[in-house]
């Protein structure tokens, strides 16, 4: 089969089940490589007001791509990645040998209360079962006056949009850019984040000056600094 041709196959599946080695390879090869310079403002942005130094915590790390990136833009950061996959905890570890990489809930985090100074999390969101009790982790493993950002795709896209994010993947080349945009819209997409959601989660946070805005026309950002 065909690497386009799995993206159906993919997305029908249970999206909260950890990735498979197969998954873990194709996000690899085919996603990962728009995700990292997507982020890259985000992260840039993010890291000037987290200081020179930091421990950061990435939630649903998959392969380590962005973890990678941002320990390697600041070297001086303590960077920990956690995923429900085994396969991709193993990608992000060859990836990085001297970042920390572990097995672990998003749901259930395995840290205490505020032990990061920074926590954020990339398309993880609709991979959780419980998106409420997700978030919640995230933010009681931040220390108070730490950061906290969430970023996951945004349902209700323009195709326009989807297209120009799908055309930065190895799948926007040629007669698989179409298809591939028409799956991503439909299945990933589809199951991201709706902007009233992201509204309510703020509500739930302990943040201060939180925010929510759109970023590359596909995802939605929510980030804020947790309350004293």
């Amino acid at each position: 089969m065909t690497a386009a041709g799995y993206l159906p196959r993919m997305a029908v599946l249970d999206i909260t089940t950890p990735y498979s080695r197969q998954t873990s390879f194709l996000y690899d090869r085919l996603i990962a490589p728009a995700v990292v310079p997507l982020i890259a403002p985000i992260e840039a942005e993010w890291a000037t007001r987290l200081g020179p130094s930091a421990r950061v915590l990435d939630v649903g790390c998959g392969g380590g791509q962005v973890a990678a990136r941002l320990a390697a833009d600041h070297p001086s950061y303590e960077v920990v990645g956690v995923d429900l996959s085994k396969d991709q905890v193993r990608r992000a570890q060859r990836r990085s040998p001297r970042l920390t990489f572990q097995v672990a809930d998003a749901l259930a985090l395995p840290f205490p209360d505020g032990i990061f100074d920074g926590v954020y999390s990339i398309a993880s969101l609709k991979h959780w079962p419980d998106v409420a009790r997700g978030i919640a982790e995230c933010a009681r493993v931040v220390r108070p006056g730490g950061l906290l950002c969430l970023v996951e795709v945004e349902r209700g896209c323009s195709f326009d949009d989807t297209l120009g994010f799908v055309r930065t993947t190895p799948l926007g080349r040629g007669p698989l850019l179409v298809p591939a945009s028409a799956a991503f819209m439909a299945f990933v997409a589809g199951r991201g984040w709706h902007i009233d959601e992201a509204r309510a989660a703020m509500a739930t946070l302990p943040l201060d000056a939180p925010r929510i805005e759109r970023h590359g026309g596909v995802a939605l950002v929510l980030h804020g600094r947790k309350r004293l």
